[in-house]
């Protein structure tokens, strides 16, 4: 008897091959998913969010420069090459026509339903956070009991300067705000993809296992680098347990430069740790579910070809707005950066959508 535990051991993905349960078959997928979990770990959080702050790991600035936008073109690419070819193929392999009625662009519709979505959370919280930043805009009556032009205190007077940061509010510019919003959205998007995945990766057998397997590391190294440059960017004071701080603005008129730069490298990185942690286990847990789940192939389709649809929409988005456009076209100190930075910046955003391209022939 056909039961949908046999059918979905008869998934692959290729279709065409069946999944045979043999000895050691388990132990082979749960060692993978270690892998995996250690080489996005590593890749999103050791290096890019501990080097960057390491006094023993001294990594020059090129290489983050180098990594910043090489991440960009690895995630252009992870949603045009990977992700739109998993929704189309999927959703058409879970026959959406024939469940949810006669139409051809089912998986295009959730595409654009999730970047519009993704745009109206950002647009939405861009507003608020500037109606914040406008509604604690102190006056000048509030700001000091004394007049405008009275002199800035020295040191000894930091003690002294009652702010809300000082009793533990976190002060975030409006820039800030926005990069920590960007950040997310690009956290959300390479979860659900790496959850896909990692799904695809427990329903595959035989030498098809190793090959995609190995493809998947690289995958998962060049996204987590890329996803580990973009939040190590993010203040490392951000969020931390360290103790109460003064404002930007307070800081560079009391204190020198270095003291602030100082202070930032010895901060723990907790969100930049918490991020790169969620991601390392994006993967294992798509797996643990491709092993777990007891279901039809149909709704095996339809789920990957589902997450697979909502991923590319907010990856689209993340890339080309946050990213590519907010990287080049929208950042003045880019455009007029030197020649040769300019030139060094494109380069390494084509070399990162060319190598996850070249991943696309085996994944």
């Amino acid at each position: 008897m056909r039961t949908p535990i046999t059918a979905l051991k008869n998934v692959n993905t290729g279709g065409n091959e069946t999944w045979t349960e043999e000895e050691g078959d388990n132990t082979r997928r749960i060692a993978s998913l270690c892998v995996l979990l250690v080489v996005s770990f590593i890749a999103a959080a050791i290096f890019p969010a501990v080097a960057k702050r390491s006094s023993y790991l001294r990594t020059p600035r090129v290489v983050f420069f180098f990594g910043k936008y090489f991440g960009t073109g690895v995630i252009l690419a992870t949603a045009f090459i990977h992700l739109l070819k998993d929704a189309f193929r999927n959703m058409a392999k879970a026959g959406v026509d024939e469940r949810w009625g006669e139409y051809e662009s089912w998986p295009g519709l959730i595409i654009m339903s999730s970047l519009l979505f993704i745009f109206l959370i950002e647009y939405a919280s861009t507003i608020y956070v500037e109606y914040l930043a406008e509604q604690s805009t102190p006056t000048q009556d509030q700001s000091s009991g004394s007049p405008s032009n009275s002199p800035v205190p020295k040191r000894p007077g930091i003690d002294h300067v009652h702010t809300d940061c000082l009793h533990g509010e976190v002060q975030i510019s409006e820039g800030e705000a926005t990069r920590i919003v960007g950040v997310f959205v690009l956290q959300l998007g390479i979860m659900l993809h790496s959850t896909v995945v990692g799904f695809t990766l427990a329903v595959t057998n035989g030498s098809e296992f190793t090959s995609l397997l190995i493809a998947l590391i690289f995958h998962q190294l060049f996204e987590g680098l890329s996803l580990g440059v973009r939040i190590s960017s993010l203040r490392p004071t951000l969020f931390a347990s360290h103790g109460p701080s003064l404002p930007v603005t307070e800081v560079s008129r009391l204190l020198p430069d270095s003291h602030q730069v100082k202070r930032d490298a010895r901060a723990f990185p907790t969100l930049a740790l918490l991020l790169a942690g969620l991601f390392a286990l994006a993967t294992p847990a798509g797996m643990l579910v491709g092993i777990l789940l007891r279901t039809a192939p149909q709704d095996a389709f339809l789920v990957r070809g589902l997450a697979s649809a909502v991923s590319a929409g907010l990856l689209i988005y993340a890339s080309c707005v946050e990213l590519v456009a907010g990287d080049f076209v929208f950042n003045s100190k880019m455009r007029k950066a030197g020649i040769r930075r300019q030139v060094a910046a494109l380069a390494s955003l084509l070399a990162g959508a060319a190598g996850m391209a070249l991943i696309g022939i085996w994944s």
